[in-house]
């Protein structure tokens, strides 16, 4: 934990900011999915059973940037923060950034036991969750309208 305190401080701003962002909405998304009803938290994810475009142009470096920040962060956080909070948390940093995603809800049948997995993507690029998702079949998705307000 201290390599990781210290590999942050020398981080440039910019990056410090986003990791920051990063660490508390999976701490926010991972409290609502504890106290919030399923029901009540889908209608924050966003239009559900739509998709944003899957645009084929090329993805910034500061997405790059938040899956692996997502991801690192996630796996240095006390309590277990898996595929949904960070595909939630992941959509939210995307709608602050006035960028479209998708957020996928999926299942699979595996040795008699059904899997859940979530993942997001924004246009053609997988920004959490991309590990299998070929393997689960789609039973929602969730897309925010970007406004240019």
């Amino acid at each position: 934990m201290l390599k990781s305190f210290l590999t942050f401080i020398k981080l440039p701003f910019k990056i410090k900011f986003l990791a920051l962002e990063v660490f508390l909405e999976l701490n926010l998304a991972c409290l609502q999915l504890k106290t919030k009803e399923f029901k009540n938290l889908a209608k924050t994810l966003g239009q559900s059973e739509s998709e944003s475009p899957q645009n084929e142009s090329s993805i910034s470096n500061e997405i790059k940037l938040l899956k692996h920040l997502i991801f690192r962060i996630a796996e240095l956080l006390p309590w277990k923060c898996v595929c949904f909070p960070q595909a939630i948390a992941g959509q939210r940093i995307l709608n602050k950034k006035k960028l479209e995603s998708t957020l996928y809800l999926g299942l699979k049948k595996e040795d008699g036991e059904i899997k859940a997995h979530a993942w997001l993507r924004h246009q053609q690029y997988i920004v959490t969750g991309d590990n299998g998702i070929e393997e689960y079949t789609v039973i929602n998705s969730f897309t925010h309208e970007v406004s240019d307000d």
